[in-house]
């Protein structure tokens, strides 16, 4: 990309899919926040045609990456229940306490019960995050939005390293 101007680029390539891109944010966090990181990319060109990818993360913090953009970075092997909450309180609405039983008749830890779920019960898993994100939508709607809306004030921050280059 020469004699283009890559910051005026972003920020109309933005505007022209600001829907688009915030809910690619929301599908990238939804579907990759448990996993380990993972960037999603913005690849563009000087005719304002662009494409969003997800790739596994890099361990650099810059943000503009030779030919992309990193818009966001999400996961990092964060374990379901920071997020979604308190096995046990699943269990009881679920009716399924007695799975504690199975385990051990002694009083356990929530660690020993949300591993035991997670590998002998991932169905159960699964429909609880489904839960999740369906009662924090908007949250997560939200909270895309504020992402794309923190990355458009500091375009003026990034330091395009070719930028100059004829």
């Amino acid at each position: 990309m020469k004699n283009k101007n890559y910051k005026d680029i972003i920020v109309m390539i933005i505007s022209m899919n600001y829907e688009t891109i915030v809910k690619a944010i929301y599908e990238h966090h939804k579907k990759y926040m448990f996993s380990s990181s993972r960037d999603l990319c913005m690849y563009f060109d000087d005719a304002y045609n662009f494409k969003l990818l997800s790739e596994a993360g890099s361990n650099s913090n810059k943000v503009w990456q030779t030919d992309h953009l990193v818009i966001y970075r999400c996961g990092g092997n964060v374990p379901i229940w920071y997020h979604i909450g308190n096995v046990f309180r699943y269990l009881e609405d679920d009716g399924l306490l007695d799975i504690i039983y199975e385990i051990s008749n002694t009083q356990i830890s929530n660690a020993v019960v949300e591993k035991y779920v997670e590998e002998n019960h991932p169905d159960w898993v699964n429909k609880w995050i489904e839960e999740y994100h369906d009662y924090h939508y908007d949250d997560e709607y939200d909270a895309a939005e504020s992402i794309l809306e923190d990355f458009i004030d500091c375009i003026d921050d990034i330091d395009f390293d070719d930028e100059e280059e004829e």
